[in-house]
């Protein structure tokens, strides 16, 4: 639920025109209850019912009392014709931001699903799935798995444990689309450790998880330049990273 101190500006003006409303509300509850003759017989407010009392002659309406409410009249037309458009000059703004906020939260029920198993943050619902183990803590590649090699087209050979270099995250976009790595997500890659996460490909990621954790790894990109810098030290210029 959001709190008051976390709600928006426009969540945070219309709680403090709630809020006035109810005191409004509470104040007239307070005059009508203390007004003088609540304790009259019955049938005494029948004489002082407000349309049986005489009321103002038309010099006396037509003149500062008139005026005044058509004061008020124009003030509040004021209101209306510039408050409101002034009001929406921000939707679009309003809906961008909505939109960075949908896309942060999900990277970061992401971030929270490639943790560690083990990691002491908090689940928040979503659970670690280690995807960090293997691909470093901010998907830099440089952790391992365990993986057996087996020859098919020679059974008779002894397979083979090897420590299988799990690849880096932060520049996967650059090498494949996000639809490719949705699929590689949810169905894993033949003849690697990677395995399926998704439930279509017998993982235990649902499709809301998957896309999560897409948007994480679309939030640690690297780009174009930085990836080139990253990969000079291994001695190549990066453009391997832009293959097929």
């Amino acid at each position: 639920m959001t709190t008051f101190a976390a709600a928006g500006a426009q969540e945070r003006i219309g709680l403090a025109l709630v809020g006035l409303l109810l005191v409004g509300w509470a104040v007239y509850i307070v005059v009508q209850l203390r007004r003088p003759g609540r304790n009259l017989p019955p049938g005494a407010e029948i004489e002082l019912a407000p349309n049986r009392k005489p009321y103002l002659e038309d010099d006396a309406l037509e003149g500062r009392k008139l005026d005044r409410v058509l004061g008020w009249a124009f003030v509040l037309t004021a209101v209306l014709a510039i408050g409101l458009p002034a009001y929406w000059l921000r939707e679009p703004g309003r809906q961008a931001g909505a939109l960075r906020g949908f896309d942060n939260q999900a990277a970061h029920r992401g971030f929270l699903l490639f943790q560690p198993a083990l990691s002491p943050l908090p689940t928040e619902n979503v659970g670690h799935f280690g995807c960090a183990g293997c691909h470093g803590s901010q998907g830099q590649g440089n952790g391992a798995a365990k993986y057996t090699l087996v020859d098919p087209l020679d059974k008779t050979k002894p397979p083979t444990v090897v420590q299988w270099k799990a690849p880096a995250l932060n520049t996967v976009l650059l090498r494949y689309s996000p639809d490719a790595v949705r699929s590689i997500l949810v169905y894993g890659r033949a003849g690697t450790p990677m395995p399926a996460w998704g439930v279509n490909g017998g993982g235990p990621m649902n499709l809301q998880q998957i896309n999560d954790l897409i948007a994480y790894i679309q939030s640690i990109q690297l780009t174009p330049a930085q990836a080139q810098k990253e990969a000079a030290q291994y001695g190549t210029d990066g453009a391997a990273l832009f293959d097929a």
